[in-house]
């Protein structure tokens, strides 16, 4: 486990690549590949009372219309 900075966020690097998406290159087939928060990162997200389902999977999306 990180060390802690004020107690209760780690030290751990916060970046993380929840959703990414890219085309085989042989294939040519799209693959998504999707991962949950870190742990350390998933305290910090309680910490901040941020929820995971209020951000969009892809947030450069945009619908049309």
């Amino acid at each position: 486990m990180g060390r802690a900075i004020g107690g209760e966020i780690s030290r751990k690097l916060h970046l993380h690549a929840r959703y990414l998406k890219f085309e085989h290159p042989f294939t040519k087939r799209d693959l998504t590949l999707t991962a949950a928060l870190p742990d350390h990162m998933a305290r910090t997200w309680e910490l901040f009372d941020w929820r995971v389902e209020d951000v969009p999977v892809d947030p450069f999306f945009e619908p049309l219309g």
